[in-house]
Order: structure tokens, then C-alpha cells, then sequence
């Protein structure tokens, strides 16, 4: 699989969601357990990396950027990095 690098171009950004595009971006603990009420024990400062669809809906979160986008790999996501 290609690995996206720089800025999206137009033409792609429009073909978002079209087919298994995702992105990943880096949340803290804190914000995201108003989202996933079931992440009790993490700490509100832990770096965690949501990995999301298109819309911004998120498919699941870990808490390593490399094991985010080996899973989304894994999955047959292609993975865009948001600007």
C-alpha cells in the first residue's frame, strides 16, 4: 500500500469516503471519554490516535500511531494525514 505524504490534493479530498479512505489524528484521553465513556482507566493526559472515516466518525482508537495505521492497514483502509 502507497503511504500518503503532504498535503491531500483536491481531487482526492473530494473522493473521501467514496470508498476505505480514513485518517488518524492524536486526541488526549480527556477529550475522548466524553465520546467512549468506557475508557475509565485511562488517564486524561494519555496521547491516544483515533483512526476515523471520512465524516470524522471514529472506527477505533489505540494508543500507538504505528499500531493505528497497521490496523487500518490490516483492515484495507488507506490512510490520509490531515494538514
Amino acid at each position: 500500500m502507497e503511504k500518503p505524504a503532504g498535503r491531500m490534493p483536491d481531487h482526492e479530498f473530494r473522493k473521501l469516503g467514496e470508498n476505505t479512505d480514513c485518517y488518524i489524528r492524536a486526541e488526549f484521553a480527556g477529550k475522548l471519554k466524553k465520546e467512549f465513556p468506557t475508557m475509565v482507566d485511562v488517564p486524561d493526559d494519555t496521547k491516544l490516535y483515533v483512526v476515523t472515516d471520512a465524516s470524522g466518525d471514529a472506527i477505533f482508537v489505540t494508543d500507538s500511531e504505528d499500531g493505528a495505521l497497521g490496523l487500518a492497514t490490516s483492515k484495507g483502509y488507506r490512510v490520509w494525514r490531515p494538514n
